[in-house]
């Protein structure tokens, strides 16, 4: 019989104990930790300048502070327990003002706390079509690519208005067996992974730079069936979850074990010919503490779509509300390691109440999930029906007793997928983390050069003073053209904003490439500076892109210790030179699309229409002078000035950008820490600004109904009939048990 996989789609009425679930929430710069619970992983050394001086950063020894949940980690498995988790909490997690000694307190600023004024009380995405269907993850342990694939998704629709549907299954491939990044993972990290099995956001933004993640699953579809047309049929199998497959989810629920094995191996691997049309380009992904910004996550799903979620799956015990679907992170310790599940958040409602299991008190505040365990109407839908369900498992059905087969229908009508469920916002163990997509931009390049993938990449050096790091890489003779340098940072959660500067590296010198701005203790994250054709570096042979970092308002650079370069890694873009450059009014984001109240950071965008077509700028609908803005080629760069920018009121802005002979160009931003608007915003401004974000009318234990809208639903019955049904459903296995046979 096959064993159940993590992160399963399952029935609610099921006891939750008998499921296991497949959310890796491992710390990505400690994973030999997680094979070996040994202490090996790599020790973030970021740390401050010798100097004591007022300008001199923390030390990194400072800012980081071990996670509570991972000492109960260390703990679990000095006394032979480790295995039981699915869940690796990060090791370090950023010191704040709250925890910190007095003597540090001064000098930790981290992200000022933001006002709720602007937001609406609730606010649902799937009620304005801003979230793709509910997945189906069947019997595997990917609730994790189907998380990442939903806010991806999410992200397209809400900023390009474009829908689509990315493989989970092509995540699950890219990410196992000897595919260039599960290569990567198990050599570096000591983490072997095979397919079906769990993951995370962090583990999933090591393949971001590949060039190969996120695929169309109708691309990937028809490129499988041509190139491996042998497990072809296999694979149809697993994708297609046929009526096998989905009476084996029934069985499993009902009893337990699978009954039915696919005939043949799904063995594909030529995963590296399926190219992507897409480039998650900056993200962020934080673990959820005291200091963590709800308002700043909701502005987040107002301005970017869904966010990834890693919390504990429905029905968690001692962590999860039955009467309200709503789960309440109490820590692994508590809630267990085994019940850690990825899901998408879609929303939020800041007076859904619930019981909290803790305390048995009534509280309000819970951000709306979307799962990844199919609909209730799965089987339905399907036709999986009793006479189905009989055929296909058992070979006497005489042998079924009337009270039985009430059992298996009353099983099979009342199925309960948990299609939508809540998060509480209390709590806050190091356990749960959420992942922010920021920017998706099209693949055009030509190649990728990355470590991970191992394409043109040469070595990596940490200078001699440590005040900086360069990553060497080569074009293999021939002269190519930079189109966009991605640097990305995993678990550095550093407590104040930080600067990297970059650089180019040739044989004709050093050249600055720009700044990137990383926000407060994000345990992986991402920032680019692009080019188009006409900026672009050329480079030939051997090149070096290099980097230093600068805490927010400090002169002094940040030392990075021996081991800091092997987690801060840049990728290189190529152009494409042969493609014909084509005006679509793409937007890039070059700095700063969320501002901070009284900070010296303009704001830059860039647009992919001509410079010379250019008329004006608006945000908010007012024209801004051209004073507050300057202009450069490149198509059309627009950077805005931080002295404007600290006029507007904290809240979600639009940028209007005006062409001739094109449409104008809309794109959002965020300012944050300002506390009232400006005379320049009258308040029939701030009202109209208020409409443009409906608040929906939520309720307790909702669904959603085939039309988008949320509806009153009890799932009171439904529970209650699966729980009466359960004990009449396990009679069937010992009086049955001979009866049962295999179905190839």
């Amino acid at each position: 019989m096959k064993a159940k996989k993590h992160c399963e789609l399952i029935s609610k009425g099921v006891s939750f104990e008998a499921r296991k679930s497949g959310l890796r929430l491992f710390a990505i710069a400690s994973i030999g930790l997680i094979a070996t619970g040994t202490g090996l992983g790599v020790s973030l050394g970021l740390q401050g300048d010798a100097s004591a001086t007022e300008d001199t950063p923390l030390t990194f020894e400072e800012a980081r502070r071990i996670n509570p949940a991972y000492e109960q980690y260390l703990e679990d498995v000095a006394n032979g327990e480790g295995d039981k988790y699915n869940i690796i909490p990060s090791k370090y997690i950023p010191v704040s003002s709250k925890n910190a000694s007095r003597r540090l307190r001064s000098s930790i600023k981290g992200a000022p706390a933001t006002s709720n004024e602007d937001l609406p009380t609730s606010y649902n995405l799937v009620e304005h079509n801003l979230v793709t269907d509910i997945k189906n993850q069947g019997n595997s342990g990917t609730c994790w690519a189907h998380s990442v694939a939903s806010a991806a998704e999410s992200y397209l629709l809400k900023n390009e208005d474009k829908r689509v549907n990315f493989s989970t299954e092509q995540m699950d491939y890219l990410y196992a067996g000897d595919t260039p990044i599960a290569s990567f993972l198990e050599t570096n990290y000591d983490f072997p992974r095979e397919l079906n099995e769990g993951g995370s956001f962090l583990m999933a933004s090591l393949g971001f730079n590949s060039g190969y993640v996120p695929v169309d699953e109708v691309q990937f579809f028809n490129v499988m069936k041509t190139n491996d047309p042998d497990t072809f049929g296999a694979y149809n199998s697993w994708r297609q979850y046929t009526d096998i497959e989905r009476l084996n989810l029934v069985a499993f629920s009902a009893f337990g074990e699978e009954l039915e094995e696919y005939e043949g191996e799904i063995s594909y691997q030529d995963i590296t010919s399926v190219k992507s049309d897409y480039i998650i380009s900056e993200y962020d992904n934080l673990y959820k503490d005291d200091d963590t910004d709800i308002n700043a996550l909701k502005r987040d799903i107002l301005e970017n779509g869904a966010l990834y979620v890693g919390t504990f799956a429905p029905g968690t015990k001692n962590c999860y509300d039955n009467d309200t679907n709503t789960i309440v992170d109490r820590g692994i310790d508590i809630c267990g390691a085994e019940n850690g599940h990825a899901m998408t958040v879609v929303g939020w409602d800041d007076e859904y109440e619930y019981t909290d299991p803790a305390t048995n008190t009534k509280k309000q505040g819970a951000f709306i999930l979307q799962n990844s365990w199919g609909k209730s109407s799965l089987f339905s839908d399907y036709n999986v029906d009793y006479d189905k369900f009989v055929d296909t498992f058992i070979e006497d059905p005489s042998q079924i007793t009337p009270t039985q087969e009430a059992a298996i229908r009353n099983f099979l009508d009342s199925y309960d997928a948990v299609e939508y469920t809540y998060l509480a916002y209390d709590g806050a163990s190091g356990s749960v983390d959420y992942g922010i997509i920021r920017n998706i931009i099209p693949n055009t390049y030509k190649a990728i050069y990355d470590e991970i993938n191992a394409i043109g990449y040469v070595k990596k050096t940490l200078a001699e003073d440590r005040t900086s790091a360069s990553y060497t890489f080569t074009t293999g003779g021939g002269e190519e053209k930079i189109g966009m340098v991605a640097l990305s940072m995993t678990e550095v959660p550093y407590p104040n904003p930080l600067n990297a500067k970059i650089y180019l590296v040739t044989e004709a010198g050093e050249k600055e490439l720009g700044t990137v701005s990383f926000p407060v203790g994000q345990v992986a994250t991402q920032r680019t500076i692009t080019f188009d054709s006409s900026e672009a570096e050329a480079v030939s042979g051997e090149f070096s892109i290099k980097y230093e970092f600068r805490e927010e308002g400090k002169e002094n650079r940040v030392l990075l210790g021996d081991d800091v370069y092997d987690v801060i890694r840049p990728a290189v873009f190529i152009l494409d030179q042969a493609a014909t450059p084509t005006e679509d009014g793409t937007v890039t984001w070059v700095e700063g699309r969320t501002h901070e109240a009284g900070s010296e950071n303009d704001m830059t965008i860039k647009i992919n229409y001509a410079l010379s077509s250019f008329e004006s700028l608006k945000i908010d609908g007012i024209a801004v002078a051209e004073s507050n803005y300057t202009l450069a080629e490149g198509s059309t760069v627009i950077t805005i000035k931080h002295e404007f920018l600290n006029t507007l009121a904290d809240g979600t802005h639009q940028i209007l950008a005006i062409f001739t002979g094109h449409e104008p160009v809309s794109v959002t931003f965020t300012t944050r820490g300002a506390a009232t608007p400006t005379d320049d915003q009258s308040d029939d401004e701030s009202e109209e600004d208020e409409e443009d974000v409906p608040v929906p009318n939520t309720g307790l234990n909702t669904k959603f109904s085939d039309g988008g809208a949320m509806s009153e639903h009890s799932t009171e019955s439904n529970v209650t009939m699966m729980y009466l049904a359960l004990p009449l459903v396990l009679v069937i296995i010992g009086s049955l048990a001979y009866a049962w046979r295999k179905v190839k």
